[in-house]
């Protein structure tokens, strides 16, 4: 397999279209446009899953991460599968790299060209990026972070420590050899590991502003078994109220 430089340019097409497409920030188009309010302006101002959960809602928050989750992961199944249909053809579109993608979108989320620059922390983005990766992977990405949370009961500090492990973690041999690590395929060896790492250092710059909170003892807090006790109460409070009317 030769290597041709114009590889470089198409992974670099792929890193900026999928940018334009991470560039997207449904969390300000709907507080804008269904809300009449503009998340920038409420809480901490940054328009992530987070802040728009506590701004908006349990709902309104779940949408926005979905989005912002999803946009990353299929950006880079679709690339992915691109790939493997033109590598039938030339087997130097191995050099095609279906990860770049779901980086592109993630850098996109975090500096968006059409909100000025200000855009989320990156975090479910990179969670999409994630589960592309290999979904036992994902799926320690998640329980590293509701434990964090958990004991720290801060999302700041579970993001961060949670994509950096995660993405070290990812250097184990074995999620490159197995069945679900299908999108390793054809890839030069590590290469993808190297672009979660790129994500996670990310990660953990876009919450300096947040290392400063926890320092002072500012930072926010949540604490789950709280609200999901006063979730469970209120449905029986709305329940019990019909049951009187």
């Amino acid at each position: 397999m030769k290597f041709d430089f114009s590889y470089i340019w198409i992974n670099l097409i792929i890193f900026l279209c999928a940018y334009l497409i991470g560039s997207i920030n449904l969390s300000i188009i709907l507080s804008k446009y269904k809300n009449k309010d503009d998340i920038r302006t409420k809480g901490s101002g940054n328009p992530g899953s987070t802040n728009a959960f506590r701004n908006f809602g349990a709902k309104f928050g779940i949408i926005v991460f979905l989005f912002d989750f999803l946009k990353s992961y299929i950006s880079i199944i679709i690339v992915f599968l691109f790939k493997q249909f033109l590598t039938i053809y030339d087997s130097n579109f191995n050099y095609v790299l279906p990860l770049i993608a779901g980086l592109g979108v993630m850098f996109g989320h975090i500096f968006p060209v059409y909100f000025k620059f200000k855009g989320g922390k990156g975090v479910a983005s990179f969670f999409g990026i994630l589960l592309a990766f290999d979904f036992v992977l994902f799926l320690i990405g998640v329980i590293l972070f509701f434990t964090i949370l958990l004991i720290g009961k801060m999302v700041s500090l579970s993001s961060v420590i949670s994509t950096n492990l995660t993405s070290l973690i990812s250097f184990i041999p074995f999620f490159y050899f197995w069945p679900l690590g299908f999108i390793h395929l054809n890839t030069p060896f590590y290469v993808d590991s190297v672009m979660l790492v790129i994500g996670s250092a990310t990660i953990m710059l876009t919450h300096i502003p947040n290392y400063f909170k926890i320092s002072d003892g500012h930072e926010s807090k949540v604490n789950l078994i709280k609200y999901f006790k006063n979730k469970k109460n209120e449905k029986i409070v709305s329940s019990n109220h019909k049951e009187i009317n």
